[in-house]
């Protein structure tokens, strides 16, 4: 793994690690991971070293305000600073690729991912939404803390996120709670952008023509599955693939050993189809 920052416009350093492939291993493209609220590109290890393994170069990055990226946690600067910043990192990446990399976001990352592209922010190759954050049933007391939030959009609080529900792993629940790089702030202005955008690209996403795979966790507690099933049934259907796990928790990737086998199984055989 190699790492470096990149500097935004507004001077924000953006931790960046990139898993690349000997020169003599046959290449079939890239994948930029977008990770989700409150983590860091480093639990995507796994991920990263499993599509090494079958030809592709892997960039990931901390978003602003998480891991070892500079910014308040939890915070954003300015409405589009993930889209911004995402843009940045992975017109980077492109220019040592022979071909635009895919994009792989997952949570937050994935309403990131899907809305630089359904808007033409960049043109990826193809898109992995992972556990998308499209929808959200909001309680009366998050609708008062967003309202509150046009007065003072950077105060963080705690986004609530219910930690045991992230995978049926022990082992990866207790590190979760272990990690020094994760962190469960958020402000109003971020959670407002991932409102914002989750409505903003089902709306648009009639008529986008970007190869897309949709991992969906059945039983997930953190976000809503049926954000990710209203996206399916706008998007052209020769354009999208739709793979739900149905007893499932929120981080696909990250399910015990046997359950999240399948899930790579179905990220390979996409990946090969696009890549062919």
């Amino acid at each position: 793994m190699q790492t470096k920052f990149i500097t935004t416009s507004d001077k924000i350093e953006l931790f960046v690690a990139d898993w690349l492939l000997p020169v003599e291993t046959k290449k079939r493209g890239a994948v930029l991971i977008v990770h989700g609220l409150g983590e860091h590109c480093g639990r995507y290890v796994g991920v990263a070293e499993f599509l090494n393994s079958h030809g592709f170069a892997v960039r990931g990055y901390d978003h602003r305000g998480h891991g070892k990226s500079a910014g308040k946690r939890g915070a954003i600067d300015h409405e589009n600073a993930l889209l911004d910043d995402a843009k940045l990192v992975f017109d980077d990446f492109a220019e040592n690729q022979t071909e635009k990399p895919f994009l792989l976001g997952h949570s937050m990352g994935a309403t990131v991912a899907l809305r630089i592209a359904v808007e033409k922010i960049i043109a990826p190759r193809g898109l992995i939404l992972s556990s998308p954050a499209l929808t959200a049933n909001l309680s009366l007391t998050d609708k008062l803390k967003l309202n509150l939030g046009r007065l003072t959009p950077n105060v963080a609080v705690s986004n609530g996120l219910k930690v045991e529900y992230i995978s049926h792993d022990a082992q990866v629940v207790a590190d979760y709670r272990n990690d020094p790089l994760i962190h469960d702030r958020i402000t109003p202005r971020l959670a407002r952008f991932i409102l914002d955008s989750g409505r903003e690209s089902l709306t648009k996403s009639a008529d986008f023509r970007t190869p897309t795979l949709l991992l969906v966790a059945g039983d997930d507690r953190l976000v809503e599955a049926k954000g990710a099933k209203t996206l399916f049934g706008k998007l052209p259907k020769d354009f999208a693939e739709m793979h739900i796990y149905e007893k499932f928790y929120h981080e696909l990737f990250n399910e015990t050993t046997a359950e999240r086998a399948a899930v790579f199984a179905d990220l390979k055989d996409w990946l090969f189809q696009q890549s062919r």
